[in-house]
């Protein structure tokens, strides 16, 4: 008889503990017209499950094409890694028609239709959100491990400003209970304070009320 279960990280064993309302609640919210929140952390204790959790929500949106999934590693350049991504998966590369050297990203530089320049990461992204909106298509990127660096500092500060511009973008990040606590005390970074916040111990998951969200 084989082994139902798995040892390798975060990689989905063959039995586990679903957590399907978890999922379907995550799904509804993020479907709305008006969501009321854009960004879903799953906080846990190693071992937990957060990262199976995660898998099974960027497989799920994997296969939708009405989204774009992008899932980031917190230690590289997180800007740079989500445009990349969404230039090879979104359907964008109309938008760059001749190259240029006065920015570049992973080895690509770029001109917006063929006359404006750009000079920064953002306006890369901003370009493809505004494109990706008039596509009626939306941007999850997912971060296993959030932890508390300068990367996650820079990304968050830009998710917010993001948000503010009603770009269709979502995230969903993982984290330890004393990283997310950690980048929550940064009194700037406001949108962690409304991002809902799911507790998951070893057994059933705890979704934490807006009043519970103090860390």
């Amino acid at each position: 008889m084989s082994n139902p279960f798995t040892l390798m990280f975060g990689k989905i064993p063959y039995e586990n503990i679903r957590r399907d309302d978890v999922i379907s609640d995550i799904v509804l919210e993020f479907d709305k017209e008006r969501p009321s929140t854009q960004s879903v952390i799953i906080i846990g204790a190693r071992g937990a499950g957060k990262t199976v959790l995660l898998t099974e929500l960027y497989n799920y949106y994997d296969k939708d094409d009405s989204w774009i999934v992008a899932d980031i590693n917190p230690h590289r350049n997180i800007l740079e890694d989500l445009a990349s991504n969404i230039y090879e998966k979104g359907k964008v590369k109309h938008l760059f028609l001749k190259t240029s050297f006065n920015f570049s990203f992973h080895s690509l530089g770029f001109s917006i239709n063929g006359d404006e320049e750009i000079t920064s990461i953002n306006t890369i992204l901003e370009k493809m959100f505004e494109s990706l909106k008039k596509q009626n298509k939306k941007v999850l990127i997912t971060i296993d491990e959030v932890v508390s660096n300068d990367k996650i500092r820079e990304f968050v500060h830009d998710f917010q400003t993001y948000i503010r511009k009603d770009y269709p973008i979502y995230f969903i990040g993982t984290g330890l209970y004393e990283n997310i606590s950690s980048l929550q005390n940064d009194k700037s970074l406001t949108f962690l304070y409304r991002a809902k916040k799911i507790l998951l111990n070893k057994g059933f998951p705890i979704q934490l009320t807006i009043q519970d969200q103090e860390l």
